[in-house]
């Protein structure tokens, strides 16, 4: 699916041979996502946590 994807980035933009910037993006949305959880995650543990 990826591979299926990153062939229709290069189609679509004809700029790279190798989506390096789709992989950036997702690698960078996954980290932002990643981190939004986590924090999502600590507050109801921040005071048992904290404490």
């Amino acid at each position: 699916m990826m591979a299926q994807a990153g062939e229709d980035y290069v189609f679509i933009n004809g700029q790279s041979e190798r989506p390096v910037a789709m992989i950036l993006f997702y690698l960078a949305m996954a980290w932002m996502l990643g981190t939004v959880a986590a924090d999502l995650l600590a507050l109801p543990l921040s005071p048992w946590v904290a404490g």
